[in-house]
């Protein structure tokens, strides 16, 4: 599953105001999430393959102060990790640098990453598993994921949106091979943003 219209969306938020209720933010979130749906079903692999299942998927309501502008720093040596999976294996990534942002008013640091195998169609895939404090409570204890793209780094900086955390496939049914968030991303704030807990 990927992230869609980020840099279109990093766009329009700037010239918006910090409103949760802004219709047009809205717009473009709830057009966003209708996308994974559809990418869901058109998946030969997907976990969840009827309208039924996707009807159980369910989100925070949109909240534009999850949109964060985070100043990054690159790796400057190109560390390679093994990344364990739920499923017992491993994944190779290299650190691809720390983003530093603000979550409603909280500093926190993440780490992110990118995979050593290039995902066809998106060679600057980055990668940014994390857990919060909503985990096993309002979200998935395994924690959620998020899609960026490497042109999107302007001047040292990347929009995160939180509102697009999604959930792994382990979420929904065994069998999958989904990276765990190492501890340098596990953050001690609840990100009350993006998708919650799958009820099976």
């Amino acid at each position: 599953m990927r992230s869609y219209y980020i840099g279109l969306l990093a766009v329009l938020v700037m010239g918006l105001s910090c409103s949760p209720k802004n219709d047009a933010y809205q717009k473009l979130l709830t057009e966003h999430r209708s996308k994974v749906k559809t990418e869901f079903l058109a998946d030969s692999r997907s976990p969840l393959t009827s309208e039924d299942k996707l009807a159980k998927m369910s989100y925070f309501p949109a909240d534009i102060d999850y949109n964060c502008q985070c100043e990054i720093t690159k790796d400057s040596v190109k560390r390679g990790i093994e990344m364990p999976t739920y499923s017992g294996i491993s994944r190779p990534f290299y650190i691809y640098g720390k983003v530093n942002c603000k979550i409603k008013k909280q500093s926190v640091e993440l780490t992110l990453y990118k995979s050593v195998r290039v995902v066809p169609g998106h060679p600057d895939l980055l990668f940014l598993p994390f857990k919060d404090a909503t985990n096993d409570v309002e979200t998935y204890g395994g924690g959620r994921y998020l899609d960026l793209e490497m042109h999107d780094i302007h001047d040292d900086k990347i929009n995160i949106d939180f509102n697009k955390a999604y959930n792994p496939w382990c979420a929904y049914s065994d069998g999958y091979n989904c990276p765990i968030p190492p501890k340098a991303n596990h953050l001690a704030v609840g990100v009350y943003a993006g998708e919650k807990m799958y009820l099976k």
